[in-house]
């Protein structure tokens, strides 16, 4: 049973869910590990829109020179808590950082992970293991499980066995890719937003802005965010780095169903903080495609590459 090549197969398979599911914690740690180490020239922020925008081995430097601190599902409340913990972690590094891009989606002011029901299990598995910090979730009574979800056959391999493999397995993983898992995703190689039909991207397009759309009933968050937002714009220019805001290019289905509220709001917000903003809206760049997207509102690898070099323009012209 154990000197077979089904059961280094099944090793594979479980080492591949245990990366999947927990592949944020330990990019987090490589990142923020390597920024006390070495520092930083740009540092990335954002949720999914951010991870699946712009992959920071196309900017100049590379990811040593540029680190993607984003995650999907990731709110302003935890952007803010990497960009205070990257510039702790740089203060006595060679290379400090001298710009922070901020990736937002519309709906950003009304997002809060640790409130979401389907969505703070993220809190659980790399903000609260990461950083003891929760938000407004309640703290764990326990640590957490990293084989939890992991599907395994408990009469062929020990939990324990397991945990230790997958856990420096995935840690080498994470290094041989610089930090930027994502960029090996399935999805990130994903044309199925092209494939579609018409009506089926009208259809997707549909239920994912309904979604973002049922957001507007949170004042309070929105209120909480706007304040989280404003500070950490200010930390960063109190720390003499260029905060740059950019809105990834979306599909028009998506932005067609989407809430206008949204952008409504949000640009009048920016408008009137008394900080220096540089803001940019790739959704008014034209060149993107339907074979640029995996769905109504993520890009894959040739969107992103697109995306990525189109802000490496950007950022030599600040």
């Amino acid at each position: 049973m154990y000197f077979t090549t089904k059961y280094f197969d099944g090793l594979k398979n479980i080492a591949a869910h245990y990366l999947e599911r927990n592949y944020g914690y330990y990019m987090f740690e490589y990142l923020h590990t390597k920024l006390r180490l070495k520092g930083a020239s740009t540092i990335i922020v954002g949720s999914s829109y951010g991870i699946e925008s712009f992959n920071p081995s196309y900017l100049q430097g590379g990811c040593e020179d540029n680190f993607n601190l984003s995650m999907s599902s990731q709110d302003l409340y935890y952007h803010r808590c990497h960009i205070k913990k990257a510039i702790e972690e740089t203060s006595d590094a060679t290379c400090r950082i001298k710009k922070c891009v901020i990736v937002l989606g519309w709906y950003d002011l009304y997002h809060d992970v640790s409130l979401s029901k389907n969505e703070s299990l993220v809190v659980r598995k790399i903000y609260e293991p990461l950083w003891k910090d929760a938000h407004h979730l309640e703290p764990a009574d326990k640590e957490w499980d990293w084989m939890y979800g992991v599907p395994f056959d408990e009469n062929v391999y020990t939990k324990e066995m397991l945990q230790y493999f997958c856990e420096d397995w995935t840690r080498k993983v994470v290094a041989e890719f610089q930090g930027y898992v994502k960029g090996a995703s399935s999805t990130a190689e994903s044309d199925k937003w092209k494939r579609m039909t018409q009506q089926e991207r009208e259809e997707e397009a549909c239920k994912r802005a309904y979604k973002h759309n049922r957001l507007t009933k949170y004042i309070l968050t929105c209120e909480e965010n706007k304040q989280i937002l404003i500070e950490m714009l200010e930390t960063l220019v109190e720390h003499n780095i260029r905060p740059i805001i950019v809105m990834p290019p979306l599909t028009e289905e998506y932005l067609h169903y989407l809430n206008p509220v949204y952008r409504t709001e949000l640009l009048q917000f920016l408008e009137q903080i008394p900080i220096s903003i540089d803001f940019f809206d790739m959704n008014d760049v034209s060149g993107f495609e339907e074979s640029d997207f995996f769905d109504s509102d993520h890009l894959n690898h040739s969107g992103a590459k697109k995306t990525t070099l189109l802000l490496e323009e950007l950022l030599s012209m600040l």
